[in-house]
């Protein structure tokens, strides 16, 4: 089930499959997205006990806030795996900070990632499914 030979797809036939872009491209496995959805939960809880104890800041407010749109960032186009390797190493960073490293410094890394994800997305517009 092809183009026709015009090379325009049938009427209701759509993709069933991802076209990389570039390398590291590549739609995410079921265990990269499982190590980054730990991430993720990992890092809820954290700022859950931060809050609970009013320590937490306004950067890991908006922290609160940029996690809650990842699950919708992958409904709208599925996670490639630099995405989340690189959400993957950012949580883990948020949840241990490195020495010499704070929690904000993680925080708006994982901001800053996340609106990368959302103007990716803008910029190509729904994944064909």
């Amino acid at each position: 089930m092809g183009a026709t030979v015009s090379g325009q797809r049938p009427p209701g036939r759509r993709r069933a499959y991802h076209e990389p872009d570039e390398v590291g491209d590549e739609v995410a496995s079921h265990a990269e997205l499982a190590g980054m959805w730990g991430g993720v939960s990992r890092a809820q809880q954290v700022l859950g006990r931060r809050q609970g104890r009013f320590e937490n800041t306004p950067t890991e407010d908006r922290l609160a806030e940029q996690l809650s749109l990842v699950p919708m960032l992958h409904d709208w186009r599925a996670m490639i795996m630099r995405e989340t390797e690189e959400l993957t190493y950012l949580l883990g960073l948020y949840a241990e900070p490195a020495r010499g490293a704070t929690r904000d410094e993680a925080a708006d890394a994982i901001n800053a990632a996340i609106r990368r994800m959302v103007i990716r997305r803008g910029q190509r517009g729904p994944r064909a499914v």
